[in-house]
């Protein structure tokens, strides 16, 4: 595999769907711009956002990266990524589709987390919203073991799960 070389972001040497992604980016978050490098490709110059969570032994790093061009834009929280738009469910009912500016709002919210079943021989994660209903299809879904991890960025949602916790909320303990 060939090695990108990095470099310390310069906003002029930037491919148009890279210096887009930042200008809205640093709309939202200035002070995050130390976050922002770039990497050198047979294309020009990608954008690399390296967002570390605030928790120092936490896995939840959240990343944007631009894979295999400057419009195939990409997004990773921990082990688990995507190329483009992030889709979830809300609920049964509900699905939504957003932009990677909004699914990393979201995961600095505490809304999107990783979750990763336990025991499993399996390292990636799934994608969630956090609420009850997606806590309880995910810990009675088929291939489920009855017990999974969330991963949040601040980890604040950091914790083992079970149905039987599940079952405790319902009874109000």
């Amino acid at each position: 595999m060939d090695q990108r070389k990095q470099a310390s972001l310069d906003e002029s040497k930037l491919l148009p769907h890279s210096r887009a992604f930042l200008a809205e980016f640093l709309q939202w978050k200035p002070e995050w711009k130390h976050y922002c490098s770039m990497e050198e490709t047979p294309q020009g110059w990608l954008l690399v956002v390296n967002i570390p969570s605030p928790v120092v032994d936490s896995e939840c790093e959240i990343v944007v990266f631009f894979a295999n061009g400057d419009d195939d834009i990409s997004l990773g929280l921990g082990s688990w990524h995507c190329h483009g738009d992030v889709s979830f469910h809300v609920s049964e009912l509900e699905f939504r589709e957003v932009t990677v500016l909004e699914a990393i709002k979201l995961m600095v919210k505490g809304d999107l987390v990783g979750i990763s079943s336990i025991p499993t021989d399996n390292p990636f994660w799934s994608l969630m919203y956090y609420n009850r209903w997606n806590l309880e299809n995910e810990l009675t879904d088929e291939y489920s073991t009855g017990t999974i991890m969330i991963h949040s960025w601040d980890g604040t949602k950091d914790r083992k799960v079970t149905i039987s916790d599940l079952e405790s909320l319902n009874r109000g303990h």
